[in-house]
């Protein structure tokens, strides 16, 4: 009865490591790089986030995928401009003039 505890304890062992391998497997083979700005890249994996947020905030359950990109794009390029400037946005007032 021990030496089969044994091997059922080997079993359980072996059966979590090919479980955790092939996972990170199937995980490293959905994010994929869409973009790259100022060397940050921006995956697949970001891209679903936004996703997320955009139907979490409003009526986008049905967005569509080329929108959806544009929005994720124009977002982060934005956010790069920003910290470019250390947060200090033109004043669109002065632009007018």
């Amino acid at each position: 009865m021990m030496n089969f505890l044994k091997i059922l304890n080997k079993f359980k062992f072996l059966f979590f490591f090919i479980f955790i391998l092939f996972g990170n497997i199937l995980f490293a083979a959905e994010n994929k790089v869409i973009f790259k700005i100022n060397n940050k890249l921006f995956s697949t994996v970001d891209y679903q986030k936004r996703l997320n947020y955009l139907k979490f905030i409003g009526d986008n359950e049905d967005i569509e995928t080329e929108i959806a990109l544009e929005d994720f794009i124009s977002v982060n390029i934005f956010n790069e401009y920003r910290i470019q400037n250390n947060g200090n946005l033109p004043n669109l007032e002065m632009a007018e003039e």
